[in-house]
């Protein structure tokens, strides 16, 4: 693919993330974002590194994983990858695999280790889970305020093809979510 298309809120780690990956790689990148007209660090670094910020309101951007919307993308945009909200996709559980392995590569310890990680979009935590060892933990904060965390996790595990559990979920540390 020659560019990369995906979307998040305009205070996305993801999309600082991606911002950054654009401007060491020079790979084209569009970035949706929920919002009209914000401007934030993270959107002024974004679009430092180069990145093409487009703006959606709140109704359009809601729209962003229907058939239609995603269709109407790749007709405009054949030669682009697109990543969904978070960046959470097979991808980022492999990436979250060779950054554990780094993990233990750098701890060289075979005690258990206790990891406390934030819940968005899921790539992160559920990547983390995914490449645990069995003498390890992973506690789990939600970030955005759920009826069902559990339910949430266990969905986004199953999409994922994850099959681990013993995650921990600390679901009264959102602060009321996003």
């Amino acid at each position: 693919k020659k560019e990369i298309i995906s979307f998040g809120s305009a205070f996305s780690n993801h999309i600082h993330a991606l911002g950054f990956s654009r401007y060491l790689e020079k790979i084209p990148l569009k970035l949706y974002i929920r919002g009209e007209g914000l401007e934030n660090p993270t959107l002024k670094d974004a679009k430092n590194w180069g990145a093409k910020l487009n703006f959606l309101d709140r109704n359009t951007y809601r729209q962003k994983n229907t058939e239609r919307f995603l269709e109407q993308l790749k007709r405009t945009n054949p030669d682009a990858l697109i990543l969904p909200e978070g960046g959470t996709s097979p991808y980022a559980i492999k990436g979250m695999e060779e950054m554990m392995k780094e993990i233990y590569d750098e701890l060289n310890s075979e005690q258990g280790i206790q990891f406390c990680v934030s819940y968005g979009s899921g790539g992160t935590a559920l990547g983390m889970l995914e490449s645990m060892r069995v003498q390890d933990q992973i506690f789990i904060y939600p970030a955005i305020k759920l009826p069902d965390y559990h339910k949430e996790i266990q969905s986004k595990k199953n999409i994922l093809g994850i099959n681990k559990s013993g995650e921990r979920i600390i679901a009264d540390h959102h602060f009321g979510g996003y």
